[in-house]
């Protein structure tokens, strides 16, 4: 019996691993070419918890058998690194004339009522208690037929940030606006919108002056993944597993829409990129990617840029307030000619993502 169990645990062990260097692939594969990886880059942080447990086991029932997933975690020390969800880097700010930023997806300011706070006015109270010089907003909503999410009312709340570029899709039918904003305090000299969106998932540019340089700042909302929350959540569908049919209809829905949400992702990174590296200034880059570190977005558009919660990342960085616990799907890169202080995550019940920060300077 004991050599049966053995043998079992063995297997799954081995399926584990598999899945390990599956998952592996998921920065480097293109999605609309194969989108497997994909799907395992997504669950990644589980998979290797998964593997840690098995080398847990193996030391424990005294067998050589640990070493199998303890080589393939230590084969992937560089994917292991940008996705561990906690940090201990203590940083100080010392760099002359650093500026703070936010990154912060409001989910169209709580438009439909899902959490008990996530309005503009308490989005605005947040914002103004933390102090940052420039917000990037995602998923920003106004409705001017609303009393409380106007175009007007917004700019009144966020009146401290004197600059600020909005950037919507096409308005529905209810007169909601939704997309992009940036609010600063340091003068906006352009601005622009990159190719390759939809009415709600794209790209915008701000190039921002302070001090007499200039930075170009990247905020992006990628595509998402366009469903109910019913369908959203997996284990909604299979509450009912004895459905087989149903099961099957449902997931192939899921299944569908995950695919085409990957495969756009990379068709807007791939363009992201190109806007990047045809800055004529540092960039910075910041936003909801809807996509993991072990993801092809999150590859190609980082590039040789600097993840600043890596760089300067205090505690737990996950930033997805959802259902999936220890997804960082929200990140600030910066250039390599800038550095970065201070990165925070705040954990506040504003939205389904967590607002995220840091102070950025110009190397001296």
């Amino acid at each position: 019996m004991k050599k049966f169990i053995r043998r079992t645990f063995l297997i799954f062990n081995l399926l584990a691993v598999l899945l390990l260097l599956v998952a592996y692939l998921a920065p480097v594969v293109n999605p609309r070419t194969f989108v497997v990886p994909s799907y395992l880059g997504l669950v990644f942080i589980y998979i290797v918890v998964l593997n840690l447990l098995f080398v847990i086991i193996w030391i424990f029932a005294s067998k050589w058998y640990f070493i199998i997933s303890l080589l393939v975690l230590m084969l992937g020390y560089n994917v292991l690194n940008r996705s561990v969800p906690y940090r201990t880097n203590e940083t100080k700010i010392t760099e002359p004339g650093a500026f703070k930023l936010m990154s912060f997806n409001v989910r169209v300011f709580n438009r439909y009522g899902w959490t008990a706070d996530g309005d503009p006015d308490d989005v605005a109270r947040f914002a103004n208690d933390q102090n940052p010089d420039i917000i990037c907003l995602q998923e920003f909503g106004v409705n001017n037929r609303s009393k409380t999410h106007s175009e007007k009312v917004v700019l009144r709340l966020f009146s401290r940030w004197k600059y600020h570029y909005f950037e919507f899709g096409e308005p529905g039918n209810s007169g909601y606006r939704q997309g992009l904003a940036i609010f600063s305090k340091y003068k906006i000299l352009r601005t622009g919108k990159l190719p390759d969106g939809d009415n709600e998932n794209f790209t915008v540019y701000a190039d921002i002056e302070k001090d007499n340089k200039v930075v170009r700042l990247f905020t992006s909302h990628l595509q998402s993944i366009n469903m109910s929350g019913k369908e959203y959540l997996v284990y909604d569908i299979l509450k009912d597993p004895t459905n087989s049919e149903k099961v099957r209809h449902e997931m192939g829905i899921f299944r569908w829409h995950m695919n085409a949400a990957y495969k756009q992702r990379a068709v807007q990174a791939q363009t992201y990129r190109k806007y990047i590296e045809a800055s004529p200034y540092p960039v910075v880059v910041c936003g909801d990617f809807n996509d993991t570190p072990v993801s092809y977005a999150y590859r190609k558009i980082k590039g040789d840029l600097i993840d600043t919660y890596i760089e300067s990342g205090n505690g737990i960085g996950s930033t997805y307030n959802g259902p999936y616990p220890l997804l960082r799907i929200d990140y600030i890169f910066i250039d390599k000619r800038l550095i970065s202080n201070d990165f925070k995550r705040y954990k506040v019940d504003l939205s389904d993502h967590y607002p995220i920060s840091c102070y950025i300077a110009f190397k001296e």
